[in-house]
């Protein structure tokens, strides 16, 4: 099993099965976890993927404080709270979104 993943962040690709819930279940949400077997491409494992990793972490990390906090107070002044359940998962949507396109930006750029 190892040596068909070659670098630790390979392993979130396992995540991808989850994907396969949206067929049995029919909740077409459960798709987006196919998204994680981008992660086999990664080949290598070293310092500067670290580094960038945890960069790319932090930009999705400002990204979901800063969505979140606009959510919270369009909730409180609009009366939204319908649409929460819609906007929460937009939000994790965008946090791995910001974090993929990150990783691959300061790879290709050698930051």
């Amino acid at each position: 099993m190892s040596e068909f993943f070659s670098s630790r962040s390979s392993y979130l690709s396992i995540l991808a099965v989850l994907g396969l819930l949206g067929f049995i279940t029919g909740n077409y949400g459960f798709f987006g976890f196919f998204g994680f077997l981008g992660f086999l491409g990664l080949e290598k494992e070293d310092e500067r993927l670290h580094y960038n990793r945890g960069r790319a972490a932090y930009n999705a990390l400002i990204v979901s404080i800063a969505s979140l906090a606009v959510i919270i107070a369009a909730v409180s002044i609009w009366d939204i709270a319908g649409h929460l359940r819609t906007a929460i998962g937009l939000v994790f949507a965008a946090q791995i979104l910001t974090y993929s396109l990150s990783l691959v930006y300061y790879e290709r750029r050698g930051m």
